[in-house]
């Protein structure tokens, strides 16, 4: 082996004694800390994920490389956490979530400030740029400017603008994914018995800007007639390997897996047994699996197009999963892991 060799291999090794594989990582119970957001993007060797420590009052965020381990930071937080914040989504400085009234909050991961942007639509994402909202509304979709007075005040919304006139019924979560070609970007929308899959352009440069390229509403095949939730963590921009997105209905009498590329549905083979036949269903980084609560309790690994195999998960659904190995929250403390999964 030359030198040159020896130096890699032992920037490697120091590289991966700063990564824990287990940590204690907030206050209070295991309740107090949820996830609020994960974001993987092309090239980019470990997942930032954000979780939220309500009794310490901290954003804690997680460099995560699955099977080496994480290492992590935080950030006090400026005043009270809003109640029931969640359904998150991080780009740049900025986390972008909702509370339990409905707002939209703001909170810098920099400073820790927390701002209010109130009587905003929900769902709401930030681009991956970091500066603009887009809001899916009844009525199509709309991007809300981000701004900021000094480097140091809540950031505020201006400049709200139409980006697409159409009828969405009733649109529920929605996720971002990055499209086929560069500067592209999916959006996700689970509304009232159907998928919208809406491709959107970043136009950087002279003609600065968002476009819509691509509009299509999939009937959600295989689900009952209701709300349609999509079965994702929080994530802005996940790196996709497979082209999968999973749904399913507010009921839980099933799960679909959609191909965002050819629109083609795949059913979950133990769905469809009434309500509550599917009680939570969690996609992996990647898309490429989802791990699936039946109405029983026996958790399954499903893979679009395989038989579902049940595993034993005896700590319940991980925090985040990818591959075979999960961050999984301890029961009684809030200690993290990043432990191998049973299959």
């Amino acid at each position: 082996m030359t030198e040159t060799d020896d130096t890699g291999d032992a920037a490697d090794a120091d590289e991966a004694s700063e990564y824990l594989t287990e940590a204690e990582i907030a206050e209070g119970g295991p309740v107090d800390c949820g996830l609020l957001a994960a974001r993987m993007e092309t090239g980019v060797d470990a997942i930032l994920v954000v979780l939220l420590d309500r009794a310490g009052r901290r954003l804690v965020e997680l460099d995560w490389k699955p099977g080496t381990g994480f290492v992590f930071r935080s950030t006090d937080i400026a005043g009270d956490v809003p109640r029931g914040i969640g359904n998150a989504s991080v780009a740049g400085r900025m986390l972008v979530a909702h509370d339990a009234e409905g707002s939209v909050r703001t909170l810098d991961r920099e400073t820790g400030e927390i701002g209010s942007i109130p009587n905003l639509p929900s769902p709401v994402v930030v681009m991956p740029r970091g500066d603009k909202l887009i809001a899916a509304t009844d009525r199509g979709l709309l991007t809300i400017g981000l701004w900021n007075r000094d480097g140091k005040k809540p950031w505020f919304a201006a400049g709200i603008e139409p980006l697409l006139v159409k009828d969405i019924d009733n649109p529920g979560g929605m996720i971002l994914l990055p499209g086929t070609d560069p500067g592209h970007f999916i959006l996700a929308i689970g509304c009232y018995g159907a998928i919208e899959l809406i491709t959107v352009a970043d136009r950087a440069g002279p003609n600065d800007g968002y476009e819509v390229i691509t509009s299509q509403t999939v009937p959600a095949r295989g689900l009952a007639h209701d709300p349609v939730i999509v079965a994702h963590p929080p994530f802005a921009v996940p790196a996709l390997t497979g082209p999968w997105v999973y749904a399913q209905d507010d009921g839980g009498t099933g799960l679909i897996a959609l191909d965002v590329r050819t629109t083609s549905i795949v059913p979950y083979p133990h769905g469809s047994a009434g309500y509550g036949s599917v009680r939570r269903a969690c996609a992996s980084v990647d898309s490429d699996a989802c791990l699936v609560v039946g109405r029983d309790g026996r958790a399954f690994h499903w893979r679009p197009g395989h038989e579902p195999r049940q595993v034993g998960l005896d700590g319940g659904l991980p925090l985040l999963w990818q591959g075979d190995r999960g961050l999984v929250m301890d029961r009684d403390r809030p200690i993290l892991r990043d432990t191998i999964l049973p299959w």
